[in-house]
């Protein structure tokens, strides 16, 4: 039995991808807030100036905020790796149950070919 693609087919496939590039195509551009304008591109060596000028403002104000004896947050600092956490506990210990017993089914498998009988 045969089958054979109609000529049509081919053009369907096209004509479904193009439109689909189409609809997804302004994506980016809805994706702004109401009224704003988007971003006009800027050349790599000016988009670095201005974040670098920014981080040297950021890290120059927490600086001077910890010279003045206010305490700087560190919160994020303060919690405790995840794996000493008990959840962290347990999806370790499901990680190590999981691989001991794909080792252990390896080397006791039930189901024993030609091949690796002769062996």
């Amino acid at each position: 039995m045969t089958f054979r693609l109609s000529p049509w087919h081919g053009a369907l496939a096209r004509v479904v991808l193009a439109a689909l590039v189409l609809a997804l195509m302004p994506m980016p551009a809805a994706a702004a807030e109401p009224g704003q304008q988007p971003a006009k591109a800027t050349s790599l060596h000016d988009s670095i100036v201005k974040n670098a000028a920014r981080e040297a403002a950021r890290s120059n104000s927490a600086s001077a905020r910890a010279s003045q004896g206010e305490k700087v947050d560190k919160s994020p600092l303060d919690k405790p790796s995840f794996f000493k956490t008990p959840a962290g506990a347990i999806a370790l210990a499901i990680v190590a149950v999981g691989a001991g017993f794909a080792i252990y089914s390896t080397s006791h498998d039930r189901i024993h070919s030609v091949v690796r009988v002769n062996q």
